[in-house]
């Protein structure tokens, strides 16, 4: 289901996720329908990804079709319109494929559970469970999306799993189950008692999620601010999308006003930055004493979900601007999938492998614009299974550099590692994060990668590959940058084509967290020890400059460690759009020659650590003055629109694979 979504009332007073609060509902009591709107009475948000049309007894409304035509017209084309009603109201032959005809096009039907008298209690229904079954099935048939919503409560918490076993034994199936767990606000404190503690629908969601995982069925909870928080315990964190889901809600509704209190635990919670709280009066007082803060380690594990976007909604072409005179580079995605899950990547690994000869049309134009050194990305480029030919392809064209972005397992394999340099690959950036193989697995989310990746890195240099490794600094693996550095230095020395580039995770999409962002300050020690040691071992070093690095005057304006770099900024076209400086730092030498800094690090650290200093002109030899970067308010984004290429995807590799 969409993100967005705007909820339209069938019924006055229905609300079936607390009917239960109800005992003097039953199915005989007809809520009263209210007059069918007209296009111009509804506001519907127009960025809005579903329309969801919530009553019981749908087809019992009088005005049922009316109310359907009026909020179509006033949909943006795509958006989903949804019918939220009970299971059994679409048991009766013809009603599903009416609702179809209407304009419907999934629908979320309700269950109270899979034995009849917990359906009946919970649901306030003389109608038996197979009616409701018949009804899911019936929908299924017709070609609705359907959903199965469960008000989750402590009585009907062990119906969950066997009603995912039995809707996954329907043919055809419905897409899923979504869980509803009413609040301590939507329901009279009278009945209270009644209701799960964040913890125990933690606990049940998780068992819930697993089982359905394995079942095939979609999972979930019907929006993202009925599940629990990620303080409420450790039970969903095999399923950090439902964190993430949570977090962005409750951001969203801080926005525009909501009203948010701290509690203890957000004190010295690893969400502080980005959490305002606890919602105002949805959990009971016993439930609040219950809310532990989360810790670092535990939330750094968290990957963002995969978000869905438009087909051209993917960066995957990016002439650079800058760099020293005569040096063009550019850089091509050939995919955003990768069999790693790295929590600070910022590329959509739904995004499957582009099609070849698109590609090298890309590649094409890249040489007629005078580029000389390609590098070729993704995801993970290897994985592509035509990476050879699109660097003989760019050998053919005569760019002088041909690199890989890549994260070296598949180099370990010395025949295709060979098959590449024969084709024309003479530089490979490999990434590797940490130096113990359980340290750097727990962060790829592979296990057995980081012996094939330190393998792939010998393969590539033993071949006169030069090399490079990219090192993300993250929350997880700053305090390690010395002893990373040192492990460098005895593991691939001496020998040549060695450097490190050290980039500082930042939000340059929505699929980094914010909470794995360290901040300058963080960096500032380790980071300065890690060089000293590449100093005195010999091993080059970059990255430091420029958009993914750490301006000179977080390290107190020491140039030596920039030195040989100044005149190499290369900038992507966006580049003045996500970044920006504060006033102070028109006080500052560099600041001709400085990118500044991205936005969302403003916004999430603040400027404080920023510290303008002063060197005279002859410290800044080579460095080429810079445009301007355009000031930006941090609501307006960090991701640009402006620039995107569309690539067709190669039909056989179309979504993610792994």
């Amino acid at each position: 289901m969409g993100a967005r979504q705007v909820r339209l009332s069938l019924f006055e007073g229905d609300d079936p996720a607390t009917r239960f609060a109800h005992p003097g509902w039953r199915r005989s009591r007809r809520p009263s329908a209210p007059e069918a709107p007209n296009a111009a009475s509804l506001v519907i948000d127009s960025t809005a990804r579903s329309a969801i049309l919530v009553g019981s007894f749908a087809h019992d409304h009088p005005r049922l079709h009316a109310v359907v035509e009026a909020i179509r017209t006033r949909l943006s084309p795509g958006t989903e319109l949804v019918l939220e009603t009970d299971a059994s109201d679409l048991a009766p032959c013809g009603r599903a494929e009416r609702l179809l005809a209407a304009g419907v096009v999934a629908v979320r039907l309700w269950m109270g559970g899979i034995r009849s008298r917990v359906h009946a209690t919970m649901m306030r229904l003389d109608d038996g469970v197979q009616a409701a079954l018949d009804g899911v099935r019936a929908a299924a048939r017709a070609g609705l999306r359907t959903w199965v919503l469960v008000p989750l409560l402590d009585c009907n918490a062990d119906d969950t799993v066997p009603l995912a076993e039995r809707l996954a034994s329907i043919a055809p199936r419905p897409e899923g189950l979504l869980l509803a767990p009413p609040s301590a606000d939507t329901v009279p404190a009278s009945l209270h008692a009644l209701l799960a503690s964040p913890a125990q629908i933690a606990e049940l969601a998780a068992r819930l999620f697993e089982r359905a995982r394995r079942l095939g069925l979609s999972h979930g909870f019907a929006h993202a601010g009925l599940g629990p928080p990620p303080c409420a315990g450790r039970a969903l964190d095999a399923f950090p999308a439902t964190h993430h889901a949570w977090l962005e809600h409750v951001r969203n509704e801080h926005r525009v006003g909501a009203p948010f209190r701290r509690i203890d635990a957000c004190g010295v919670c690893a969400l502080r930055r980005t959490c305002p709280g606890i919602p105002v009066g949805r959990y009971r007082a016993r439930d609040e004493a219950d809310l532990r803060p989360v810790p670092e380690d535990v939330a750094l594990r968290w990957p963002m979900p995969p978000r869905e976007r438009p087909a051209e909604d993917y960066r995957n072409v990016s002439p650079f601007v800058g760099g020293p005179p005569g040096e063009r580079r550019a850089m091509l995605r050939v995919n955003g999938h990768c069999p790693m899950r790295c929590a600070f990547c910022f590329v959509d690994r739904s995004v499957g492998d582009f099609e070849t000869a698109a590609l090298q049309s890309a590649i094409d134009a890249m040489a007629r614009a005078g580029a000389d050194h390609l590098v070729l990305s993704g995801g993970e480029p290897t994985i592509h299974p035509d990476l050879p030919a699109l660097v003989a392809h760019a050998r053919a064209r005569g760019l002088r550099v041909i690199e890989i972005q890549t994260n070296g397992v598949r180099c370990a394999d010395e025949g295709y590692a060979r098959r590449l340099v024969d084709a024309g690959l003479n530089k490979a950036t490999v990434s590797l994060h940490a130096f113990e193989a359980s340290r750097s697995d727990d962060i790829t989310g592979m296990r057995g990668a980081f012996e094939r990746t330190v393998e792939g890195l010998r393969r590539l240099r033993a071949l006169g590959v030069q090399t490079q490794i990219a090192h993300v600094i993250t929350r997880r693996n700053v305090a390690d940058l010395p002893d990373f550095a040192r492990w460098v230095a005895r593991t691939f020395l001496p020998g040549p084509h060695l450097s490190i580039c050290f980039a500082v995770a930042q939000r340059m999409s929505d699929l980094v967290a914010p909470w794995l962002v360290p901040s300058f300050r963080e960096v500032r020690e380790p980071l300065r020890a890690a060089l000293d040691v590449c100093d005195a071992a010999g091993i080059g070093y970059g990255g430091l400059i420029g958009q993914g690095g750490v301006p000179p005057c977080v390290l107190d304006g020491d140039l030596h460690y920039y030195r040989g770099n100044l005149g190499r900024v290369y900038l992507s076209p966006d580049w003045a759009e996500q970044f920006t400086k504060p006033p102070r730092c028109r006080d500052c030498s560099f600041d001709p020659y400085c990118v500044g800094v991205r936005r969302d690090h403003l916004a999430l650290h603040g400027e404080d650590e920023l510290r303008p200093f002063q060197a005279p002109p002859e410290a800044f030899e080579g460095a080429r003055p810079l445009p301007s970067s355009r000031p930006l308010a941090p609501a307006e984004g960090s991701m640009a629109a402006a620039g995107l290429v569309r690539i067709r995807r190669r039909a056989s590799h179309a979504t993610a694979n792994g």
